[in-house]
């Protein structure tokens, strides 16, 4: 409906017919008022707000019980209300700014379906923009509810005209979707309004709600008209009467247009919401359930689970699972009752905690873990490790473990065990057998103990049972000892290079025949020998011949017999010759040789 504006008067518009517009949802509402009445409509975000249809598909605004964009029985809406966008979702709408060309002072209106989680907010604002009066609504408060029509109002003293724009703003603080429907909204100037109201209260029986007669006295100069709870219905009667108890608020609005709001309260039973009772389920198996509830109800209450034993606290802990009655006693002896269910749990359990050895003290030991029911995934630590939901452990040295294992419900399991190392293998010793000259009969005995099962040697590669290796020349030889398990230890082992002897003739004959004309040293076939220096002298001491640094099998280095391009003289000569033997051993010779022709 609308009613013609000037500045002491009122408009109200429930969107059920607007200036040159056929109605249908969807329909944008902007400045379709603007000409008439001063006033526009916008969103925040950018846009403009659109018309939703009571019972439209998909919802536009709200889900109800009743249906989408449905409100509860008894709640007249008409067929059209305003929304945001048009879109249900999110957990915040566009805020809907209404603006005015010439500001007013009151202004009233309804917003449908307040439940769950949902919070509306309104704030009336100056020609700045910034906030002069501020109200919010939270899902639970007087009025509220699924599908229910909540509705306010604001006006400044003396109806001063300073609102130049009204904020609508809603949101949800949990999961689901949100859009913000509004309807009847009203706005106006007036004059100062006051009211004195006095109520008459039946007893309650606690079977029928207390109700009560209001009457208004002493309500300032002027005429004026009365609603209650909402501005959807003015009378010119100033009495009401079978009230509920609860809050309620009384609406006075005076022939010029300015609306004035008086909330006040009838004592009585108010009906317990239940929806607010929560059950706590028991976790590993204990009887560690219970029921939590909260309640805005004014006044003491009392709570009980078998109805004849009552407590101050609404919460109740250390329950068994099962199906339990819950009972509330408000201050009138009402008793308020319903029913709820604690389920049971399942106490986890280790089914087994298997481990492999440490082989070899290499930290290769693992942890496999099989824990069984419990509530959710588990969760897996070991002595200090970060929690995982891996139940396999690996690379692990020897040692002993804590095992905690945790279900989602916070059930804790606890184990220790130990993870052993193989044994070692030691050592003990090498016993080394040399060789003789150009023989192969050197040997290596290992001794060794410990390990896993029994071992197994290896000299150079090859493979043994037997810790003996014979028929070994010389060298270094790589000793490995292996147990059945793969571990290992090794050593090394030399066989050294033995001295060949060095042969030196005692006579030569430098005649020229090829047949010891040189004095020459000669070794075995094989054995290589090195001259480090060759040195003759005769009977007096001269040096007659010298050489150095060659092999033993050179043919161009010995001495031939001769001394200064000249025939020695027959007769007995000394020599002094230094070798260096395969081993690196140094030898020196020395003796007398005898020149002959």
């Amino acid at each position: 409906m609308l009613s013609a504006q000037d500045e002491l008067e009122c408009i109200t518009i429930d969107f059920e017919s607007i200036p040159n517009e056929v109605l249908f949802e969807g329909l944008e509402i902007s400045e379709q008022y603007r000409d008439s009445f001063g006033m526009y409509f916008e969103l925040e975000t950018g846009g403009v707000p659109v018309l939703a249809q009571t019972g439209g598909s998909p919802a536009a605004a709200f889900a109800s019980f009743w249906g989408q964009d449905t409100p509860a029985p008894g709640v007249d809406i008409g067929q059209f209300f305003l929304t945001d966008d048009g879109v249900l979702s999110g957990l915040f709408s566009p805020p809907v700014i209404v603006r005015f060309d010439i500001p007013v002072d009151t202004f009233s209106g309804c917003i449908l379906d307040m439940d769950l989680s949902e919070v509306f907010v309104i704030h009336a604002r100056d020609i700045n923009d910034e906030i002069l009066l501020s109200d919010t609504i939270r899902a639970g408060d007087p009025g509220t509810g699924d599908g229910q029509l909540t509705c306010w109002g604001f006006n400044l003293p003396q109806c001063q005209g300073s609102v130049y724009s009204i904020r609508y703003e809603g949101f949800r603080t949990q999961a689901g979707a949100f859009g913000m429907g509004l309807d009847n909204l009203t706005f106006c100037k007036g004059v100062d309004v006051s009211a004195q109201i006095t109520t008459e209260s039946t007893e309650p029986d606690c079977n029928n709600l207390v109700s009560a007669t209001v009457t208004i006295v002493n309500d300032g100069p002027g005429n004026f008209k009365f609603a209650l709870n909402d501005t959807t219905d003015f009378q010119d009667s100033a009495f009401f009467s079978d009230l509920p108890a609860g809050e309620h608020v009384l609406w006075l609005l005076e022939e010029k247009g300015c609306l004035e709001s008086f909330p006040f309260n009838i004592p009585g039973p108010q009906d317990v919401n239940f929806n607010l009772l929560e059950p706590i389920h028991t976790r590993c198996d204990e009887d560690n359930g219970g029921f939590e509830f909260f309640t805005t109800i004014p006044g003491p209450l009392e709570y009980s689970l078998d109805g004849v034993n009552y407590q101050l606290s609404p919460n109740f802990s250390d329950l068994a699972p099962g199906d339990y009655n819950y009972y509330v006693r408000d201050s009138y002896g009402c008793i308020f009752e319903t029913s709820g269910t604690i389920n049971p749990s399942t106490e986890p359990f280790l089914e087994s905690v298997i481990s492999t050895d440490d082989l070899c003290s290499d930290g290769v030991g693992t942890i496999s873990i099989d824990a069984q029911n419990g509530t959710g995934l588990f969760s897996y630590i070991i002595n200090d490790s970060l929690v995982q939901q891996d139940p396999f452990f690996d690379n692990l040295s020897a040692g002993q473990y804590t095992i905690i294992v945790s279900d989602e419900a916070g059930c804790i399991l606890l184990d220790t065990l130990v993870i052993e190392p193989t044994p070692p293998i030691n050592l003990l010793g090498l016993s080394i057998n040399q060789t003789v000259c150009q023989e192969l009969n050197g040997a290596i005995s290992i001794s060794a103990s410990g390990g896993e099962g029994n071992l197994n040697f290896e000299v150079n590669g090859q493979n043994s049972s037997s810790p003996v290796f014979t028929q070994l020349g010389p060298g270094v030889y790589e000793i490995s000892v292996l147990d059945e398990a793969g571990c290992l230890v090794r050593s090394e082992a030399v066989i050294d290079v033995p001295r060949c002897p060095v042969y030196v003739p005692n006579v030569f004959s430098p005649n020229g025949d090829s047949n010891n004309d040189f004095f020459s040293l000669g070794t075995v076939d094989g054995y290589e020998v090195g001259i480090i220096c060759y040195f003759i002298y005769d009977r007096w001491g001269e040096l007659v011949y010298e050489s150095k640094n060659f092999d033993i099998r050179s043919s161009g280095n010995w001495w031939d017999g001769r001394f200064n391009g000249q025939n020695a003289e027959t007769g007995v000569y000394t020599f002094l010759v230094e070798v260096l033997h395969e081993n690196g051993d140094l030898e020196r010779l020395t003796g007398d040789v005898t020149l002959i022709r």
